[in-house]
């Protein structure tokens, strides 16, 4: 069933620079006239924004969180001096479906080819886990979920392997950290799913994994008995047991890794 994801909202960027506007901020190309998948990071590489960057006759929409929505158009202000654009909030809802929808504007969410089909509407489509049930089912990490605000470090987060970032667009703010990652093969942390016998989802973002009584990694968020956690994978030791918040669990890598 189709439904409304009430946690994002979209933001519209026209005029004549707006490509160039946000092919100089975010992590993705711009210019491929696709949908897709990018952050907004900080002048040290850090996470701040996750959106997909939909592009339109007039410019583009932005499908971001709502929780950070006013920074984000604060960041996006401050970033416009000289530039031929303009920023407005696009007075629409944003839905998910496991499959495909008639819509004016959907595509499939481009960051794992087994996630369903986000599309933009003007109905009032109920809500629900749809989208809930896919992020943990496929290990899904989201900014401002998984990923804090200035806090982060993308490439740990798999936001290559989720398709986020191109490394050949050429500059953006924190693009030096990136490429300085990327080539000196600094990315020692990935992401796991986390299975429980009981609930997880009531566990705060940041507290430890812990295996032989060693820190290993960090929980992020949960939904019932499925978690996603951030593990360094040189701690993982074979047939330990594993604990979050006192409570064990098994841990599988992401199915989105290619090794």
């Amino acid at each position: 069933m189709p439904s409304i994801l009430s946690n994002r909202s979209l933001v519209k960027i026209t005029g004549e620079d707006s490509a160039k506007f946000l092919q100089n901020l975010v992590t993705n190309n711009v210019l491929s006239k696709k949908t897709i998948y990018a952050m907004m990071l900080s002048a040290q590489g850090r996470f701040l924004f996750d959106m997909f960057i939909i592009p339109i006759e007039e410019g583009f929409l932005l499908d971001i969180s709502s929780t950070t929505k006013d920074i984000f158009l604060q960041k996006l202000n401050m970033y416009k001096i000289n530039m031929k654009v303009s920023i407005e909030e696009f007075d629409r809802k944003i839905g998910y479906s496991q499959t495909a929808i008639n819509a004016e504007i959907s595509y499939q969410d481009p960051r794992y080819e087994k996630l369903g089909y986000r599309f933009i509407t003007e109905d009032n489509i109920v809500a629900d886990n749809s989208y809930e049930l896919d992020k943990y089912k496929y290990t899904i990490p989201d900014g401002g979920v998984d990923l804090l605000y200035d806090k982060a470090m993308p490439q740990e987060y798999g936001a290559e392997e989720l398709h986020a970032i191109s490394y050949n667009k050429g500059c953006y703010v924190g693009q030096e950290v990136i490429s300085r990652t990327k080539t000196q093969g600094q990315v020692r942390k990935k992401i796991y799913k986390l299975t429980a016998s009981i609930a997880l989802d009531h566990i705060p973002h940041g507290t430890e994994i812990i295996s032989n009584e060693k820190k290993i990694g960090i929980f992020c968020s949960g939904l019932g008995n499925i978690g996603i956690g951030l593990i360094r994978e040189e701690n993982i030791e074979q047939n330990l047991t594993i604990f979050v918040d006192k409570i064990e669990v098994k841990i599988e890598r992401a199915e989105w890794y290619k090794d």
